[in-house]
């Protein structure tokens, strides 16, 4: 096949090269099938994004024989999948979920001098098991995402960072490839591999703040291989103070490290520390109600993206 254009890759690397490209075809196909967003209310711009997501699909098909011009694809396909994703806040300019409400409604109340974890949101769910007590006053994300929710005030939609931070991480995790020495081909189809994630227009229609993380993962994993400390450092300090269960993340910070000193500690959980600090400070009973309490008092959700939710259509029971 065109695709395995270098003679002098072994059996094993041109397996992984098969893998990558029978992954490529597979997700772009998938999105192409279920690109719909659930809450669409313009069903005209709905097909065009979907039409962007059959050019890729098919696109995904030729991607072998267009070796001659793979950097100009590679562009092209970019360019393509972020126009898809673009579509998203104009196809569901106001999606039926509190996630949504709650940034946009934070961020303007940060800027008004209000503590984001004291103050009531708009509910639009009425009667729900999701909100102790009844009342939607709680912001259940680390102070850290305020400073993603803070760019609605300017944008109006606090979802054009989410896109922005999702097609980043694919641009650092090609750039993370290529530090590795990994072939151009195989960079741009594990980037892209990971940009078609299945329902990423669903996540990012209902303004999940993941993307955020995964960005600040990616961030890590480019200085990581670069061998810059510092900057890997921070950066995974900076997914650790974005998700609460991001803590679990830990062991692996320290595994990957060789040498541990009060200089890498600090750099590690400095950001942690000033976000948490700051709303701790100015009302830590609040901060600790929405972060954390919160979390243990709602309900368990079996529509969820959690393991516990697929144990639970499994038959199991959820995890505690």
């Amino acid at each position: 096949m065109p695709f395995f254009r270098n003679k002098a890759l072994t059996m094993s690397a041109n397996r992984w090269n098969l893998c990558l490209y029978l992954l490529f075809i597979f997700l772009a196909v998938l999105q192409a099938a279920r690109c719909r967003v659930m809450y669409v209310s313009n069903k005209d711009l709905s097909n065009i994004m979907r039409i962007f997501c059959i050019l890729i699909a098919i696109g995904a098909l030729c991607y072998p024989y267009l070796k001659r011009w793979h950097p100009k694809v590679n562009i092209l396909f970019s360019i393509v999948f972020l126009c898809a994703l673009c579509l998203v806040p104009f196809i569901s300019p106001h999606p039926m979920i509190d996630v949504f409400v709650v940034q946009q409604e934070a961020s303007k109340a940060l800027l008004h001098a209000l503590n984001p974890y004291s103050i009531s949101y708009t509910n639009i769910y009425g009667n729900t098991p999701w909100y102790p007590g009844g009342e939607a006053k709680f912001y259940p994300y680390p102070p850290a995402s305020l400073l993603f929710a803070l760019t609605s005030v300017v944008t109006g939609d606090v979802r054009w960072v989410l896109i922005f931070c999702h097609f980043l991480t694919g641009v650092f995790i090609f750039l993370t490839a290529r530090e590795r020495k990994i072939s151009l081909t195989e960079s741009f189809l594990l980037a892209v591999a990971f940009c078609y994630i299945p329902r990423i227009f669903f996540n990012i229609e209902q303004a999940w703040t993941d993307t955020t993380v995964v960005f600040a993962l990616s961030l890590f994993a480019y200085y990581f291989n670069r061998s810059k400390n510092t900057k890997a450092l921070l950066s995974a300090g900076f997914a650790l103070s974005l998700k609460q269960t991001t803590i679990f993340l830990v062991p692996l910070f320290f595994g990957l490290f060789k040498k541990w000193n009060l200089k890498n500690f600090i750099l590690l959980f400095l950001l942690c520390f000033l976000t948490y600090g700051v709303f701790a400070l100015w009302n830590w009973h609040d901060l600790f109600e929405d972060v954390i309490k919160f979390h243990f008092a709602t309900p368990f959700r079996d529509d969820a993206l959690t393991l516990s939710a697929v144990l639970h259509r499994l038959g199991y029971a959820p995890l505690p």
